[in-house]
Parts: C-alpha cells; structure tokens; sequence
C-alpha cells in the first residue's frame, strides 16, 4: 500500500559569469611560457513547491473497497484524515572559481626537453536550504484516493484544492515542532600543485623517448554547517522551541503545477518571508549538524618514469605504446567535531593516514596490412575517497537495546558512527584488449569497427561496515549515579567507510562509425556511429554478503547517432540507454545518498551550420535539444516495480540556441 507521498516542482534559474585569459610568450627556441587565468561565478535560484502527506506512514485512515493487483500491490486506494503539508522552499547557490596555471618549457639541446607546471585553484561555494510549511485550515485533513498511473508513478487527487489561499494557513502542519527550517552550508576547497617533467627523445632504435618527473598537489577542503529552527512565535518558557499550533494567515497567490494528479498549488516566495520577519531563527544544534563540519587536508606526491615505443617488428607489424611507472605518496588528514552520548555539540578530533602505492602501467598497440590494430593495456588504477568519506566526525553513545547498528550485544558497549580519515583509495589490477579496423571512403571519409574486452580486480575498495573499535581519547562521559547500563571499558563498535580486498569487474564493448558513403556513393556526408557493452560485477560496494549493486553501474549500456556533415553544415540525432542502476540522490539533511534507479532511454538533436567562405567567414550557428522525450528517472521497489515506484522525476527538454566566431 501507498505509505505516503512527495509531490514537487523544481523550478531553476541559472546564470554563469565567466572570464579567462591566456598570455604565451616565446622569446627564442629555447624557451617558451604561458600564463592562464579563469574566474567564474555561478548563481542557481531554485524553488521548489509541492506537498507531502502520510498516508499508512501517517494518520490516514484506509477505507474498504481498495482494489489488490496480483502480487499483492494495493493499486487504488482511498484514504481519510490524510494531513497534508504544503512546501514553498528556496535553494540558492553561489559558486566563485578562480584558477591559475604558469607553463614554462626549456629545449635543452637536440633531445632534451624540460617543463614546469604551476597551479592553483579555489572554488568558494554557498548553499542553503530554506523550508516552509502551510496546511490546511480547520482541522488540516482531507480525503484522498491514491492511484498507479501506467507510466510508472502514483497519481493522488484530493477532496479539497490547494490553490485556494482563503482555505490555506501558515502553521507545522507536519507536527515537526517547528513552521520551517533553515540549511546554511559553505564549501572552501583549494588546491595547489607544482609539477616538473624532463623527457629525452632518440633518433633511432627501439624506444622512442623517455620521460620522467615528479608531481606534488596539495589540497584542503572545509565544509561548515549552520542550522535553525523557523519558528512564527518562539515559546518565552523556552526559547530553544517554537510555540505550538501558532498560526499566520497564508502569503500566496494560485499558481499552476498539473503534476502527480494535482492541478493548483497556490504559492509564495519563502525568501521574502524569511527577510521580512515572519519567522525567528531559533539556531539548532545537534550531533548529525556537527557531524556536517569539517577540514581535509591531503598532500600527493609523485615520481614517474615512462619509455614511449615506437618500432617495427618485421615488416608487418608495427609496435607503438608506452611502458611506465607511477609511485604516489599520500599525507591525509581530517579534523571533525566528536559528539559524545548525543551531545549537541563536542570536541574537535584529528586523525590520518600516510601511505603510499607502486602503479606500473603498460599500454601497446601492433599495427597490421590494411589498418588492422590490436591494443593491449594492463595498469594498476588507483582512485581516491570522497573527501566527506575521510572526515574526522563521530558520534558516540550508549544504546539503550542490546543492538549497535547490525550487530547484536551481549553487554553495554560503546557505540560510534561518522568518517574514517584513515580511508585509503580503491585499487584496481586493470586488462584490456581491443581489435580495431580502419577505413577510409573514395571521399575520403574515415571509420572504424571495433570490439574490446576489460577486466578489472580490486586490490582495496571502500564500503560502508560496523567494526570493532577502541574509543580510548575520546571525552566518554564518566557513569552517573544510578545509572545501570554502561560499558564496562572503552572498546565498542563504529559504523563508517572502511577498506575491503576483493570483487572483479569485467565486460566487452563493441563500437563502430560507419560513413554510409561505404555502401553508396550517393550518400557521402551521411554516418552512423555507436557502441554497445555488457558488464559484469562481483563487487559488493557496502561489504561482503550484501546485495547492493555497485554505483554507476549499468550492465547494459548503448548509444548510437545518425548524421549528415557537408558543406558546412552538420545534423545529428542520438539515443543513448542504459540498464537499471543505483545513483546518487541527496537525502535527509542534504547529504548525499544512493538509491536504484530503473533503466532509461534518452534522445538528443543537434542542427549545426558553420561559415567557411564569405563575410560570414568563422560565424558557426547551433540549435540543441537535449532529453527530446522527456525522458523520467524511476526507482521503484525490486518486487512488482511496475506497481510500486519510489520516485519519479521528470526533467523536460533543454533547448540551446546559440552562435561561436573563430577570427
């Protein structure tokens, strides 16, 4: 049955400033240097507008006459005393970027060559979530007849209308003990790298050239959290509440909405309530906003060595690739707020790691008569955490049933949750082999046809587990007087991201571009390209005996386009779709989670036209559309998901028009 329901609209308006700058210099053949510059400052204002009501999870009341679908799915449903609470909220963000990078570059005689690299960046970022509630007046409840749409959602209409502002009124209708909510965070995150290579060419013989050089990057990224209570009247007995059942007659005007069944929402803007009085701002605190504030810092150094081939073996096969090295040492270290038995606010923690990994990498290509290619590659990949992942934050307490997470107590112990800025990065022994064939039209127009095989076995990768853990340094409460169940030591268990060894990741492609000139002459300009692959997993991203897919991963993924190109103007058309999957959404408290997400198909054109002769000379037009069929993304339940959907967000189209000029 329908345990409730969400039913929103976002409405975004995005504008981005941006200016970059390159200056080269070139005082003789021996040296060389640029200087790039790039600031941007991006503005999102979003509103979003909608209701949300408990239906089973609720106070709703289900009535007799319900109809039940084969697998036990109730699919039409009427409900009574059905609460429902309208949201008018706003989520604006500021980005400012600012980056600089300096190239200087040395010809050191007929063969050697030296480069240096020196950047920075940072990235500034403000975003807030402010939440608002209205409800109906009188006693807040409506009727409601929850329904299944065929095209993959729950259609709910009710017995009242919420575009009519006389029967609306500012109040909690949730019963959340509070008329609003404001999220404050801010983001810093700077990085600085330095990076010098010298590399040898050779005239003649097996190797090619050689190169080798060292790298250093230095990043830190801090996330700040400030959060308050909206309250319409705080309680003078206590000024940390607000006052319950208190009342403000509703701002809004009608709007439309004609989604998920319903057709009006009235609305209003909740910035303006928030600047103009309308709420105090009562600061909250508690363990889960500490955890939202912290500090990374993280150092990388590199030293690399690399030899580029590029041979004959025989008078057939010619080698071309490159055999190399990577050593990579990494300095982390967090700082994070630990709470202590659901404190609101606690001390500051710091802890880190030092470690350091071999990465060898070998890559080759033989080519063969009649533009035939065979590539082999094997490498040991590394990617580093999240950085949110590695934070220093954990909340500890006492809990008061003999369970800690997932793991059954037989005495009172100590229990945690939060980061590990001891996490390492995933590692990977990676294999690829491809055959590859070229062509090339009478018009000359290239193509290729070409399949591929990768496999890839983890050495480390990150999952979320409950340990064992030794709580020793922390500011563990002494035991109070009369109380009974406390832990007799510091040991206990800390849920969080650890390392895990093993899982394999394997799977082909199969990818071509064809000018169909190949079959008919008449048809030079026209092409088809595309791909198709199958992937295969072992890995169990939450840890061993969990049966949560890996995210991003798709087992089925394909994209194929359709095109014309001929004198200066071009026409494409693409599809691409790939299989269920489990991605990223952000959840309660705006952090980030994962939910699945069944299969999609999306569809995309684009009409180009470019000036090469004539005044117009370097003027290119374009026109985008972009997700053509409105294309939505769907997470339902794994038994009868045709029946029983989760989410269901449509996007629409994007239509870009626009013009470039080369001089």
């Amino acid at each position: 049955m329908v345990g409730g329901g969400k039913i929103y609209k976002f409405d975004n308006n995005n504008k981005r400033d941006g200016a970059m700058l390159t200056l080269q210099y070139r005082p003789s053949d021996i040296y060389e240097t640029s200087l790039d510059l790039f600031y941007s400052k991006f503005r999102r204002s979003e509103v979003k507008s909608g209701v949300e009501f408990g239906t089973a999870w609720g106070q709703g009341v289900l009535q007799p006459g319900y109809t039940v679908n084969g697998n036990g799915t109730i699919t039409d449903s009427t409900w009574t005393n059905v609460k429902p609470v309208l949201r008018a909220d706003s989520n604006p963000l500021d980005d400012r970027l600012f980056s600089l990078g300096w190239n200087n570059k040395w010809q050191l005689g007929e063969h050697w060559t030296l480069s240096q690299d020196l950047s920075t960046s940072r990235v500034d970022r403000d975003m807030d979530f402010l939440e608002t509630y209205a409800g109906l007046r009188g006693d807040g409840t409506a009727t409601l007849r929850a329904t299944v749409d065929p095209g993959g959602f729950n259609r709910f209409a009710f017995d009242t209308s919420f575009n009519d502002p006389d029967q609306l009124q500012m109040i909690d209708a949730g019963n959340w003990s509070q008329d609003g909510y404001l999220k404050n965070f801010q983001v810093e995150d700077r990085i600085t790298a330095g990076r010098i290579d010298l590399s040898r060419s050779f005239d003649s013989g097996f190797i090619e050239s050689i190169s080798f050089g060292a790298n250093e990057t230095i990043r830190k990224k801090e996330k700040s959290s400030l959060e308050y209570k909206l309250c319409l009247q705080v309680d003078p007995a206590s000024p940390a509440d607000c006052v319950v059942g208190a009342s403000a007659p509703f701002p809004g005007q009608p709007t439309g909405f004609s989604f998920g069944g319903i057709d009006g929402l009235a609305m209003f803007d909740a910035e303006t309530l928030l600047r103009n009085g309308t709420y105090q701002l009562v600061r909250k605190n508690h363990s889960d906003i500490a955890a939202k504030n912290w500090s990374i810092r993280e150092t990388v150094d590199t030293v690399y060595a690399q030899a580029n081939i590029n041979t004959d073996l025989g008078q057939h096969v010619v080698l071309r690739g490159n055999v190399g090295v990577q050593w990579v040492r990494t300095d982390q270290s967090s700082s994070g707020i630990n709470t202590v038995e659901g404190s609101d606010v606690g001390d500051t923690g710091v802890s880190g790691a030092t470690y350091s990994n071999l990465l060898p990498s070998l890559n080759l290509s033989f080519g063969f008569p009649d533009e035939y290619y065979i590539r082999v590659g094997a490498s040991r990949q590394m990617q580093r955490p999240r950085m949110d992942a590695m934070r220093a934050s954990v909340d500890v307490n006492i809990p008061m049933s003999p369970i800690c997470h997932n793991i059954s107590l037989t005495e009172p112990v100590w229990c945690g949750e939060g980061g590990n800025p001891k996490l390492k990065p995933w590692l990977a022994n990676a294999y690829d082999l491809s055959l590859e064939k070229y062509f090339t039209t009478e018009a000359g127009n290239t193509g290729f046809l070409g399949a591929a095989y990768f496999y890839k076995d983890l050495l480390n990768y990150i999952y979320t587990d409950t340990r064992p853990f030794d709580f020793a340094g922390y500011a563990l409460p002494p035991q109070a007087p009369g109380q009974v169940i406390y832990p007799s030591g510091t040991n206990g268990y800390l849920k969080g991201e650890f390392n895990g060894e093993g899982g394999t990741l394997r799977g082909y492609e199969l990818s071509f571009s064809v000018p169909l000139d190949l079959i008919w002459s008449g048809l030079n300009g026209f092409g088809v390209l595309g791909s198709y692959s199958v992937t295969d997993t072992s890995i169990s991203p939450n840890g061993p005996g969990t049966s949560e897919r890996l995210p991003g991963w798709s087992k089925y993924v394909s994209s194929a386009t359709a095109y014309y190109e001929r004198g200066g103007f071009s026409i494409r058309f693409s599809q691409r779709s790939r299989s269920k999957y489990r991605g990223e959404s952000r959840g309660f408290g705006a952090d980030l989670g994962y939910e699945d997400f069944q299969g999609e198909k999306v569809q995309d054109a684009q009409v180009n036209y470019d000036f090469n002769d004539g005044t117009l000379k370097g003027l290119s037009l374009y026109l985008q559309v972009s997700n053509i069929g409105d294309e939505p993304a769907r997470s339902t339940e794994s038994v009868d998901s045709e029946s029983r959907p989760l989410k269901y967000f449509e996007y629409g189209k994007t239509i870009l028009a626009g013009f470039g000029y080369k001089f």
